[in-house]
Parts: C-alpha cells; sequence; structure tokens
C-alpha cells in the first residue's frame, strides 16, 4: 500500500507541475487579445462554441476544446484524466475584449 501511495503522489506532483508551467505560456497568448477586436479574434480562433450577452450588454464568447480523455497508468491501477480547454472573452458593446479566463488541463500553449 505504501509503494501505491508515493506512485500516487509522485504523480499528482508531476501533473501539478507539468500543468502550472505550459499554462503560464497559453496565459500569454490569451492576453495579446486584451484591448483587440473580437472580430480579430473570432477570424483568428474561428466561431466560438457559445456567445451570451450580459445584463450591461457586454458578450461573453467561449471558445471550448475536447481532446478526450487519456488513462494513465500507475502501478497496478490507472486514472482517466479529462484534457479540455474552455476560454472565455468578455468584450464590451465597442466589440474590444476586456478581459478572460480559462479552465482545463489542454490550456497549454
Amino acid at each position: 500500500m505504501k509503494v501505491y501511495l508515493q506512485e500516487i503522489i509522485i504523480m499528482i506532483l508531476f501533473l501539478l507541475l507539468h500543468g502550472c508551467a505550459t499554462q503560464a505560456g497559453y496565459k500569454r497568448v490569451v492576453e495579446t487579445w486584451l484591448g483587440d477586436d473580437i472580430n480579430k479574434l473570432i477570424q483568428s480562433w474561428g466561431p466560438p462554441s457559445d456567445v451570451f450577452t450580459l445584463p450591461n450588454n457586454d458578450k461573453m464568447y467561449t471558445w471550448f476544446f475536447d481532446g478526450g480523455t487519456v488513462i494513465t497508468p500507475i502501478g497496478d491501477m490507472a486514472y482517466a484524466i479529462r484534457k479540455s480547454c474552455k476560454t472565455t472573452f468578455t468584450a464590451n458593446n465597442q466589440g474590444v475584449i476586456k478581459n478572460y479566463r480559462f479552465k482545463g488541463r489542454s490550456c497549454k500553449q
């Protein structure tokens, strides 16, 4: 049992450290769109998966990438890791991108 616990802890630490390093690059890419026109983003990324209009008439544009599930073996056990990325930009009523947020294991650059 102790061996399995050590393997699990090592795998979790690896995933956390690996995820942080790669998401920093994605964050830098996403930040380059701040202050830009949402139409340019749509031309670059393609049509968003969803668009939501806020009460103040700002719009939230969401892109969702589903990379499926990866099975990672650890000792005699295996873990399913979901690989997806959801990125949302908010643009004002002039179409200027004001902010963003993202989450998911595949938000990497």
